[in-house]
C-alpha cells in the first residue's frame, strides 16, 4: 500500500488543494509555554516542511493569530505556498457579522486572505485520553509512535490532519507520518471506534467551560 498523499483536492473541480498535514495552534497553557511559543512552533513547523497552519481568533483573543502571522513573515516561505485556516467565531454567525470577523482575522494575521471554514460535526471530542493497545502494537511494528500511526491512518482515510504541539521535536515527529500502512493494520485501527463510532470517547468536553454542549446537533446554542 502506497503512503498517504501530500495533499487533498478541495471542491469538485480539484483545482485547489489542501496540504494533508498541518499544525494546530490552539492556545498553549501559559503556565507551561511563555508568550511567543506559538510563533516559535509555527517557525519550527514551516522549517520542517509544514505548509498548512490552523488557527482561530479565539486562540488567545487574537494573540495566536498575531504570532502565526509574525512567524510566516519571518520564515521566508512565500505566502502563496502556505495554507492558513481560521474559523468563524460563534458570536459572528449573523450574515452581516461575517465580514467583521474576517477583517479582524486578517488584521491580526497581517495577511490579505485566508480560506474560511467552520464545520459542525456529529461526534463531539480532544478531556479524556485513551491509548488503545492495538495502536501501540501497530506503532511498534513500524517503529513509529502511536501519534504517527493515527495520523497516517487518518490521512489514509482522506482526512487532512492538524496536530497541535509546542514541542519542537514533537512538531517534526508529527510531520513524519507518510508511510505505508498495511491494509490489515489499517483495518485494526478502523475497528477501534466501532462500526458506527459507538465505542468512541469525547476528548474535549465543552459543557464544563462553555456552559453548554457545543457539539449538540439537536439544539442551536449561542
Amino acid at each position: 500500500m502506497t503512503p498517504p498523499p501530500e495533499s487533498f483536492p478541495l471542491g469538485s473541480d480539484g483545482a485547489s488543494r489542501i496540504p494533508s498535514r498541518g499544525l494546530g495552534t490552539f492556545q498553549p497553557d501559559p503556565k507551561v509555554y511563555p508568550p511567543g511559543s506559538v510563533k516559535q512552533s509555527v517557525l519550527t513547523a514551516l522549517r520542517a516542511g509544514y505548509r498548512h497552519i490552523d488557527t482561530s481568533l479565539r486562540y488567545g483573543d487574537g494573540q495566536g493569530e498575531r504570532e502565526v502571522g509574525e512567524a510566516i513573515r519571518e520564515s521566508g516561505v512565500p505566502r502563496e505556498d502556505i495554507f492558513v485556516v481560521s474559523k468563524l467565531e460563534n458570536v459572528f454567525h449573523a450574515p452581516e457579522d461575517v465580514a467583521v470577523n474576517l477583517d479582524m482575522d486578517l488584521d491580526y494575521l497581517g495577511l490579505d486572505y485566508v480560506p474560511y471554514a467552520y464545520k459542525k460535526t456529529e461526534q463531539g471530542y480532544g478531556t479524556q485520553r485513551r491509548e488503545d493497545g492495538r495502536v501501540i502494537d501497530v506503532a511498534s511494528k513500524y517503529g513509529k509512535t502511536p501519534a504517527q500511526v493515527l495520523l497516517c491512518y487518518l490521512l489514509r482515510r482522506g482526512i487532512s490532519v492538524i496536530p497541535k504541539s509546542n514541542n519542537p521535536d514533537r512538531i517534526v515527529e508529527n510531520f513524519d507520518c507518510l508511510f505505508e500502512l498495511a491494509d490489515g493494520d489499517f483495518d485494526r485501527i478502523d475497528a477501534i471506534a466501532g462500526e458506527n463510532g459507538e465505542l468512541g470517547v469525547r476528548n474535549l468536553e465543552s459543557r464544563g467551560y462553555l456552559g453548554f454542549d457545543n457539539y449538540n446537533e439537536e439544539v442551536e446554542e449561542p
